[in-house]
C-alpha cells in the first residue's frame, strides 16, 4: 500500500485483509481514495486487470559441438572468430551493443568451465572482440579437453543512435576503451587503472586508484 491510505487503515484499526475485505468499498473509496478498492476488485477477479505481456530481453546464446576434442586455446580463437561473426550479425540486426561475453566450455569427464571477455564500453564488431579476446588468452589456459564451445551473450545494450566519427568506427585514432580492454586483458585488470580525485586537504591523500574514465 502507498503510505497515505496504509496510514490511514492503521487509524481505523484495520490491520488484516480479512477486516479490509469486510468494509463497504463505498466507504473505504471516500476515506483512501479509489486506487485500493479498485486493486482489491482486481485482485478478487470481479474486475478487469488487463497486463502486458511478459517480452523476455534479448540474449545470445551459440554452440559450436566437436567432432574432436579441443586442447589449446589456439584453436580456440578460430571457433571464436565463428562465434563473433554471429553475434556481430545478430547484434547488427537489432541495433544493440554488448560490454562482456561469456565462452563456455564442456569437457568429458568434469564440469563445463569459462572465460569471461569485457571491454570498456558497448560493441558489436567482431573484430574488435577478437582482439581483446587473443590478449585475454595469453595467460589463459584450458581446464580440460572441451568437447564444446559456447558463446553467452546475456546482458545487451542499445546502440543505434550514438555518435560516430565522421570516418565511421574504424576511421581515425583507435578507441581508447579497446585499448584499455586489451591491456587489462594481458596484464590483468588490477594493472589498468585511472586516477580519480578525493576531497582531502593533504595533497598526498587528494587521489587514488580507480577504474579508467572513473568521473571526480
Amino acid at each position: 500500500l502507498a503510505p497515505a491510505p496504509a496510514q490511514t487503515l492503521r487509524q481505523l484499526g484495520i490491520a488484516t485483509l480479512g477486516q479490509l475485505l469486510a468494509l463497504p468499498r463505498s466507504g473505504l473509496a471516500r476515506r483512501v481514495g479509489p486506487a485500493l478498492p479498485l486493486a482489491l476488485e482486481q485482485a478478487l477477479g470481479h474486475a478487469a486487470d488487463p497486463r502486458d505481456g511478459f517480452v523476455p530481453p534479448d540474449r545470445f546464446e551459440r554452440c559450436i559441438d566437436l567432432d574432436w576434442p579441443l586442447e589449446t586455446l589456439e584453436v580456440f580463437v578460430k571457433l571464436a572468430a565463428r562465434l563473433l561473426d554471429a553475434l556481430e550479425a545478430f547484434l547488427s540486426g537489432r541495433g544493440l551493443g554488448v560490454q562482456s561475453l561469456y565462452f563456455r566450455f564442456t569437457h568429458e569427464d568434469r564440469p563445463p568451465s569459462g572465460l569471461r571477455v569485457g571491454v570498456g564500453r558497448p560493441t558489436r564488431r567482431a573484430a574488435e572482440w577478437l582482439a581483446v579476446l587473443r590478449e585475454r588468452i595469453v595467460h589463459a589456459q584450458l581446464a580440460a579437453p572441451a568437447t564444446s564451445v559456447t558463446l553467452v551473450a546475456d546482458t545487451l545494450h542499445l546502440l543505434d543512435g550514438l555518435p560516430l566519427t565522421l570516418f565511421g568506427p574504424q576511421g581515425g585514432q583507435g578507441l581508447p576503451e579497446l585499448l584499455l580492454a586489451r591491456l587489462g586483458a594481458r596484464l590483468g585488470p588490477d594493472a589498468v587503472t585511472g586516477v580519480a580525485t578525493v576531497p582531502e586537504h593533504r595533497p598526498e591523500r587528494a587521489s587514488i586508484d580507480a577504474p579508467p574514465g572513473t568521473a571526480s
